[in-house]
């Protein structure tokens, strides 16, 4: 009898290693780039947000350039749901 799990994961495991280094290459290359940075218009267009309420979710990602505030792109990631779920478990609790 032929272990259909065991002949999948065999199957798999080449493309599952290339998806591993493929990452990892991404990975480097995001960091070889510079950060996008765009203007508060720019992030309350994308985001659909208050300009206040960027800058108090996104603290982070303030970029002062004289007198303008801009927003590094890369770091106004959304929440993971699954995270965000631990978050609102942990905040149940107390």
């Amino acid at each position: 009898m032929i272990d259909l799990a065991a002949e999948m994961a065999l199957a798999l495991a080449p493309v599952l290693e290339e998806l591993q280094e493929l990452r990892r290459e991404l990975v480097e290359v995001r960091a070889a780039l510079p950060p996008t940075l765009v203007p508060m218009k720019e992030a309350i267009r994308r985001y659909q947000l208050d300009g206040r309420t960027l800058v108090s979710r996104f603290p982070h990602a303030v970029v002062r350039v004289g007198r303008k505030i801009m927003f590094e792109t890369s770091k106004m990631r959304p929440v993971d749901p699954a995270a965000l779920a631990m978050l609102a478990r942990e905040a149940r609790r107390g």
